[in-house]
C-alpha cells in the first residue's frame, strides 16, 4: 500500500478574494521564495496553480487547497507553516472549515477482498446486476480525532480517502488544530489504524 499522487491536501473552505493571490504575493509572503511556478490550466473556469518548495497552491471563491506534491513528512510540515500563516494575512476573511486529507492505494486485493463480500451481492448477481465498483464509508472517533473514512474498490485497487474534518468560525482556530507539533502525528494515528484494522504493510504505508 502506498499514497497516490496528489491525495496529501489541506483544504481550507471560506471567502477568498482570489485578486490577492498573484504570483508575486504568493512567493514572497506564502512561499519565502523570490520566484515560484505558475500554471495556467486548459480550462479558463480553472484557478491558476502556484508551484513552489514541492506544493501546489489553487484558490477559488470558495476555498483554498495545499497539495502536496510528494507524500512525505517534510512536505507536509512545510506545508502547514504555510497554512499557518494565512492568519496573518487573512484574519477578516469569513470561513467555515478545514479539512486535511490522506490518500492510499492497495493493488493486493487478496489481503481486503473480504471487505466487498457483501450480504446482497449474490441477490444483485441473481437478478442480473453487475457490480462495477463498491464503495465503503465511514466517520470514526479515534483518539481525539474524528475522520472520514472512504474506502473504493475501482477495478484491481482499492483506495482509502481518509479525511479530518473541523468546523471553524474564525481562521485563527486552524494554528491550534493543524501545526508543525501535531500534523505528522495525526497522520501517523491514522495510518496505524488502517495497518491494524486492515492488516495492510506497514513498511509501505509509512
Amino acid at each position: 500500500m502506498e499514497s497516490y499522487e496528489n491525495s496529501n491536501t489541506i483544504v481550507i473552505l471560506g471567502n477568498w478574494n482570489k485578486n490577492i493571490f498573484n504570483m508575486n504575493w504568493v512567493a514572497k509572503n506564502l512561499f519565502d521564495l523570490k520566484q515560484i511556478q505558475i500554471e495556467f490550466p486548459l480550462m479558463i473556469s480553472e484557478p491558476p496553480r502556484f508551484i513552489g518548495k514541492e506544493i501546489m497552491l489553487t484558490i477559488d471563491d470558495n476555498r483554498i487547497m495545499f497539495t502536496a506534491l510528494k507524500n512525505t513528512n517534510k512536505i507536509l510540515l512545510t506545508m502547514i507553516e504555510i497554512v499557518n500563516i494565512l492568519p496573518k494575512f487573512f484574519e477578516m476573511t469569513p470561513v467555515s472549515a478545514i479539512g486535511l486529507n490522506f490518500g492510499f492505494v492497495e493493488d493486493n486485493l487478496e489481503k481486503i477482498s473480504y471487505l466487498f463480500e457483501l450480504p446482497d451481492n449474490a441477490v444483485l448477481s441473481d437478478n442480473g446486476a453487475i457490480i462495477n465498483n463498491y464503495a465503503i464509508k465511514r466517520n470514526i472517533k479515534l483518539e481525539n480525532l474524528e475522520f472520514n473514512l472512504a474506502i473504493n474498490k475501482l477495478e484491481r485497487k482499492v483506495h482509502f480517502d481518509v479525511n479530518l474534518h473541523n468546523n471553524i468560525t474564525n481562521i485563527k482556530e486552524i494554528n491550534k488544530l493543524y501545526n508543525k507539533d501535531n500534523i505528522v502525528n495525526k497522520k501517523e494515528i491514522v495510518m496505524n489504524f488502517l495497518n491494524d484494522v486492515y492488516k495492510l504493510d506497514e513498511e509501505m504505508i509509512l
